[in-house]
């Protein structure tokens, strides 16, 4: 099996080319190398007017791969709001709402309870981290860091040919 990769500008070329010289999806997937429904896919994407148009197909590309990258919710005005109401001992939920209805400020977005529990969790790193968990309220479920599976292992196992020779 091949390895994954996404189509390249210079792959858009080559399709345009191999579709003015008159080759067919299964003829252009083979020459570079994929799948036939992904140059469907791809024509689909540039399509203009009739035609494939590969600078239409790398710009939707570029679009896309754009709205793809998760972006942090929270803004620096919006953070001092949740900051003060969590020093207060609010909850996460009564911050969530008191965004949502307050009078409309530009500066500061109205973000759900779960994207301020997760900026806790995941984007504060450090002592400040453990600073703004400590003003939580209820501190909620510890979160587990998956890492290596242990179930079906037993542990403290003593080899046969480890044990003394009392044993024996």
């Amino acid at each position: 099996m091949e390895k994954y990769r996404r189509i390249t500008s210079k792959d858009r070329e080559e399709i345009a080319i191999g579709l003015n010289l008159g080759e067919n999806q299964a003829a252009i997937a083979k020459k570079l190398g994929f799948e036939q429904s992904t140059i469907s896919r791809e024509l689909k994407k540039g399509h203009d007017r009739g035609l494939y148009n590969p600078f239409l197909a790398q710009r939707t590309t570029d679009k896309r791969a754009k709205s793809r990258i998760p972006r942090l919710k929270i803004n620096s005005p919006t953070w001092q709001v949740i900051k003060n109401h969590l020093s207060i001992h609010w909850s996460p939920f009564q911050i969530a709402d008191f965004l949502h209805n307050s009078p409309n400020n530009a500066t500061i977005i109205p973000v759900s309870e779960k994207t301020i529990y997760n900026y806790l969790h995941f984007h504060m790193k450090g002592e400040l981290k453990k600073l703004a968990i400590l003003e939580l309220r209820q501190k909620g479920k510890k979160r587990i860091k998956r890492g290596e599976e242990t179930r079906g292992k037993l542990a403290n196992i003593t080899l046969i040919d480890e044990r003394p020779e009392e044993v024996d």
